[in-house]
C-alpha cells in the first residue's frame, strides 16, 4: 500500500488485528535516520517483550538487545517484538 493511501487509523486497525502492511514510498517522509543505532540511542533501556517465531515463546527483553542482533546472519534464533494490543486499543480511542 503506498504511505499516500494509508492513514492512521487504518495502520493501527490493522496492527491490532495482527495483520502485516506493506507500505511503499515511505523514506520520502521520514525524518532523520531510523537504524537500529538511533533505536538503540533512544530507546536502548526500555523493557519489551519478544517472540521467538520458531516456538511462539515470549521472553522479556530491552530494545537495545533486540537491535544489536537486528539482520545478524549467524546462527540465532529469530525473534519479533510483541506489539501490546492494549496500547494500540486505546491509541485508537
Amino acid at each position: 500500500m503506498s504511505c499516500q493511501h494509508l492513514n492512521y487509523p487504518t495502520f493501527l486497525q490493522s496492527l491490532a488485528r495482527g495483520r502485516p502492511i506493506v507500505v511503499t514510498g515511505v523514506h520520502h517522509r521520514l525524518q532523520g535516520t531510523w537504524t537500529p543505532k538511533y533505536f538503540v540511542d533512544r530507546f536502548g533501556s526500555q523493557e519489551v517483550t519478544l517472540v521467538d517465531c520458531k516456538t511462539d515463546t515470549e521472553f522479556s527483553s530491552t530494545v537495545a538487545n533486540f537491535f544489536q542482533h537486528f539482520g545478524a546472519a549467524e546462527d540465532r534464533r529469530v525473534v519479533k517484538l510483541k506489539v501490546q494490543r492494549q496500547a494500540i486499543a486505546r491509541s485508537t480511542g
